[in-house]
């Protein structure tokens, strides 16, 4: 397992923290027990299985 932070901007409410956190949820290969996005640094940490996903489709997953 990969632990990383991201930013994450365009976040402006506890909806958008919610959606994000749904979205990362929902890709395989993450854990997500260890997911956690903050609209006060607009970033989101996580740990994820590098073998079954790669950062550019967990940036897809929050952008979609």
């Amino acid at each position: 397992m990969k632990s990383k932070k991201f930013q994450v901007t365009g976040m402006n409410c506890a909806a958008c923290v919610a959606a994000v956190e749904r979205a990362l949820h929902r890709v395989d290969g993450v854990d997500g027990g260890s997911v956690s996005v903050s609209l006060v640094t607009n970033s989101a940490t996580l740990a994820y299985d590098e073998t079954k996903v790669t950062e550019d489709a967990l940036i897809k997953a929050v952008a979609d």
